[in-house]
């Protein structure tokens, strides 16, 4: 689920943040996620190629009220700016959903309008129910028909290597053709 979308838009020359902009929804075809569009600031950018870096759900973590804060700095600056608190308990259910990030394979150019581009999300945390049946909070050890199954559950191990987590990957840790993170976070070291 996806509540509010920011777009980074990140100079491919020096690698610092040309603009950031809030997406907006522009719904959903059948069978397909939501849709945002999000316009590039072109004055000063004429000719210039950006790397577009999508945060979302992360309006709770973001200075939204002042976003040119994020302009001017690198990639490293903001991963940085947003790990998360010190983990000291089990992570709260967000109302707005996990964050996720996502990059754009393909470059955005100020002088090619309108773009369409695809972003694949990711998010450094994820929620995993374990239950049986389609109440697992009154299973009663049967299945829809009435007959015993044979399960017990023995056990749920959760691991928790760091004390933080980054809601964006360090650069050069997402390769784009296997569409994943491929270098751990050092949040936490």
């Amino acid at each position: 689920r996806v509540s509010n979308l920011y777009v980074f838009f990140i100079r491919e020359g020096d690698g610092t943040v040309h603009s950031v902009v809030p997406g907006e929804e522009a719904g959903a075809a059948p069978g397909e996620g939501k849709t945002f569009t999000a316009r590039l600031e072109v004055a000063g950018s004429a000719g210039q190629e950006f790397r577009c870096v999508v945060l979302a759900n992360a309006a709770s973590r973001l200075s939204t009220d002042n976003l040119n804060l994020y302009k001017g700095k690198t990639y490293a600056e903001i991963q940085r700016m947003l790990l998360s608190d010190e983990i000291t308990g089990p992570p709260l259910t967000r109302s707005e959903g996990f964050i996720m990030w996502g990059e754009a394979a393909e470059r955005v150019a100020a002088s090619r309008r309108p773009q369409k581009i695809t972003v694949v999300l990711i998010r450094a945390l994820a929620r995993v129910d374990i239950g049986l049946g389609a109440d697992p909070d009154h299973w009663n050890g049967n299945d829809a028909g009435g007959q015993p199954i044979p399960f017990r559950l023995k056990g749920i191990y959760v691991f928790k290597p760091n004390d933080r987590y980054a809601y964006m990957p360090v650069e050069g840790a997402f390769d784009p053709s296997l569409g994943r993170v491929t270098v751990p976070s050092t949040a936490g070291r």
